[in-house]
């Protein structure tokens, strides 16, 4: 078998803000190594009640921390439960969704989706289904999951089949993006072209429409809502190298989809490893590089992490996961350690570091703030830190105040909480004072405070019932000056 080559990937920006930390954590799974006894990823489909699975293709963490997976390929006991593999016209391909606790054992295996009126079966003789191409959550915390060309919409706690779409032109769907603002689910077509894209009511899927048309070929899709009704598109662009298009759409009625931006793409030394948003012509080893991104999923403060595809396809910012302002293109961080040839064969070599990065296809962050990605060739889940010293959006620029400058913010309390907390603030002295609270893509959900206080301890109650389980954001501010802290509801 051909040896599997590393590189370390060292970026430097010319920009001295650093968007985020990220540093290896664990390795929660591994389905060609050590966990192959869970689905037989290592191609072993023998054995009574044996699943066999590989090509993680979408992962999602619910608000209760269960860890969702979908795979591209398998085989599974066949509709009557008997334990066969049959080879013949007969073979049942399951490919299920995995639900996985956060060590790493399973908590479901999904391959029958049952609701009211509803009844889906997960494999790929089903006309409709059958590979997994994604997942997002909405803004209830329900799994929302692309399988081939039905999107599905499942109730994180029961597990219960709430709606399902069928793509009326058929072929292969993109991951999801939802916009929890408008609650507004967009997805398009991987091949032949990301043709047409559709607009779904995330409420109860009974409206659908054609927004505009992509033209190139793309596995995943994020959406962002504004008030008013405005919104982002963000696409990857697998294949055709041209980074991640930003599409904006305004509120009014006549107003379409139209790009205004291009994420991603930059200037690489290719003597130094080093990245810029800025041509020097007199370097000669500078070389114009597009991102070949096969993911984008959304990060807790606003930023979107991006998979690269494999780097013997893609070039040299391939394999590895990058993290992008979505307002600002000149922000990048690279994280993972590249693995430059991981398809030969079907058995994970060992020379394989921990936190390696070949195929990502799918990212996802734990309501404690880990952030957990999945490998589509090293068949592979890790688990990271992820920190951010500076909020993007409404939470840039926030910086702790200590009383003596005027104010205090407190701890929640109790924290986690369900479905009430209360926050205490402090002022030293009289003024203009704001109490809101985000959501972990910065948008603002909730104003407790706006106006004029004096010089007081306050007690201000946050009531959580009508929100999903969750980390949120709470910032206090006076003038220029903020404060901010986190609090998790759960139910």
């Amino acid at each position: 078998m051909k040896k599997l080559i590393f590189v370390l990937v060292t970026i430097v920006t010319l920009v001295s803000l650093s968007l985020a930390t990220v540093t290896w954590d664990s390795e929660l799974l591994d389905f060609r190594g050590a966990d192959t006894s869970i689905i037989r990823g290592n191609n072993n489909i023998s054995g009574e009640g044996t699943w066999y699975q590989n090509s993680q293709h979408g992962i999602v963490v619910d608000p209760a921390g269960k860890i969702w997976v979908s795979f591209y390929n398998g085989y599974g006991p066949n509709h009557e439960g008997n334990v066969e593999f049959m080879k013949g016209a007969d073979t049942c391909h399951y490919k299920p969704l995995w639900v996985f606790n956060a060590d790493g054992t399973v908590d479901t295996i999904l391959t029958v989706l049952t609701g009211t009126d509803l009844l889906d079966t997960i494999y790929a003789e089903s006309a409709n289904n059958g590979s997994g191409r994604g997942m997002e959550l909405d803004v209830d915390g329900n799994v929302i999951f692309s399988s081939y060309n039905t999107l599905f919409k499942i109730n994180y706690q029961t597990r219960e089949l709430l709606d399902r779409w069928i793509i009326p032109e058929g072929g292969g769907l993109t991951g999801p993006g939802v916009d929890i603002v408008n609650n507004k689910i967009y997805v398009t077509h991987v091949v032949p072209g990301g043709d047409p894209m559709w607009e779904i009511d995330a409420t109860d899927f009974s409206t659908s429409e054609q927004v505009m048309s992509v033209g190139y070929i793309t596995r995943s899709v994020l959406a962002k809502g504004y008030d008013g009704g405005s919104y982002d598109v963000f696409t990857g662009t697998t294949w055709s190298g041209w980074g991640v298009p930003k599409f904006h759409c305004g509120a009014g009625p006549m107003d379409t989809l139209a790009i205004v931006d291009t994420l991603g793409n930059c200037w690489y030394d290719k003597s130094t490893n080093e990245i810029s948003f800025v041509e020097d012509t007199s370097n000669h080893n500078q070389v114009y590089e597009k991102m070949w991104p096969s993911t984008i999923d959304w990060a807790p403060d606003g930023n979107i992490i991006a998979g690269e595809v494999q780097k013997s396809y893609s070039g040299n910012l391939g394999s590895c996961w990058w993290v992008l302002d979505p307002d600002d293109k000149t922000h990048m961080e690279a994280f993972g350690l590249v693995v430059v040839d991981s398809c030969a064969g079907n058995s994970k070599a060992s020379e394989l570091n921990d936190g390696g990065s070949s195929g990502p296809r799918g990212a996802s962050f734990a309501p404690d703030g880990s952030l957990y990605t999945a490998d589509f060739n090293l068949w592979t889940v890790n688990k990271w830190a992820y920190t951010t010293p500076t909020w993007s959006g409404d939470l840039t620029a926030v910086k702790p105040i200590t009383t003596s400058e005027g104010f205090a913010l407190s701890q929640n309390y109790p924290n986690p909480f369900n479905p009430t907390t209360t926050i205490d603030f402090t002022l030293n002295e009289a003024a203009n004072v704001k109490l809101q609270v985000y959501n972990l893509r910065g948008q603002l959900i909730e104003t407790l405070v706006d106006g004029y206080k004096n010089a007081s301890t306050y007690n201000v109650v946050f009531d959580g019932a009508n929100y999903a389980s969750g980390t949120y954001i709470y910032r206090l501010s006076i003038g220029n000056a903020s404060e901010v802290k986190k609090m998790v509801l759960l139910k």
